[in-house]
């Protein structure tokens, strides 16, 4: 779709952009379209060029653009990132949710030899993402899969496949896919994780479901931990070799015990928690 054929409600999106997104200087529409899940905005500035789905406070991904596409902008992509040299032995990472594809091009810069598998649900955002954000995967050792990640979770197990750290990062203050916040789900995860492997969730402190979250972590793993992030996100890390992990961030410590309701695939309310 040509700039110049985009639908007439896009004004109307770049409305909502996400304020961040305006920090960076990145505000020009370069690319609008609606897929089959979402709407599809890239925003171009003097510096920096974002990704946005259309809803307030959700930008995606943004690069600099004179910087190399493995550098990462956002804070939480950098955390995640760092916790990477703190997990021993990692060959095989799953990374779920790609926005402009910076962390799984941010591994293959420095982990030459890891394995990265990178799931996306949406065939445009992968397309915009190599368009538009300089992601390169190849059929070696940067794997794009266009498919839901809980599938690519159950297919790894099937294989028998497992992963020395899993990155899940599809959730956004507004939505979260809720068949991937149930203990069933982070059951699959666990299960298709190495002995010493990580589980690192992208998440968000300061809503009404976080309690709920904490609570359906701890049942399947047990201690889990965070690391806080200033703009309010923060990392969850669960997993046998957690705590080695965080201790090593900054702002961490280990979730206290919830008492609050466990998310099951029967029931998950997550995002009328989310408001709360």
């Amino acid at each position: 779709m040509m700039i110049k054929t985009l639908v007439a409600g896009a004004l109307a999106l770049l409305a909502a952009v996400d304020a961040q997104a305006q920090v960076f200087g990145a505000t020009k529409p370069i690319w609008v379209q609606r897929s089959m899940y979402r709407n599809i905005i890239v925003l171009d500035g003097p510096t920096h060029r974002c990704l946005t789905f259309g809803r307030r406070s959700a930008r995606q991904s943004c690069m600099e653009k004179d910087a190399p596409a493995t550098k990462l902008v956002f804070g939480y992509t950098q955390r995640m990132f760092d916790a990477l040299q703190y997990v021993p032995n990692v060959k095989r990472v799953l990374v779920i949710g790609i926005g402009g594809g910076s962390i799984p091009m941010a591994i293959r810069e420095k982990y030459p030899d890891v394995m990265v598998d990178a799931v996306e649900l949406d065939q445009e955002v992968i397309n915009v993402a190599e368009r538009f954000f300089n992601f390169k995967p190849n059929n070696e050792l940067l794997r794009v899969f266009a498919e839901d990640g809980r599938v690519h979770i159950r297919r790894a197990i099937r294989e028998g496949v497992k992963f020395d750290v899993v990155m899940l990062d599809a959730f956004d203050k507004d939505y979260i896919p809720e068949h991937m916040a149930t203990a069933e789900f982070l059951a699959q995860v666990k299960s298709a994780l190495t002995p010493n492997g990580i589980l690192m969730s992208n998440t968000y402190k300061k809503t009404g479901f976080a309690k709920y979250e904490e609570a359906t972590y701890q049942h399947v793993f047990g201690g889990v931990y965070e690391s806080a992030i200033p703009n309010g996100n923060r990392i969850i890390f669960a997993g046998k070799h957690a705590a080695d992990v965080a201790n090593h961030l900054p702002d961490s410590a280990r979730i206290d015990k919830s008492d609050a309701t466990v998310m099951r695939d029967r029931f998950s309310p997550v995002n009328s928690l989310l408001v709360r």
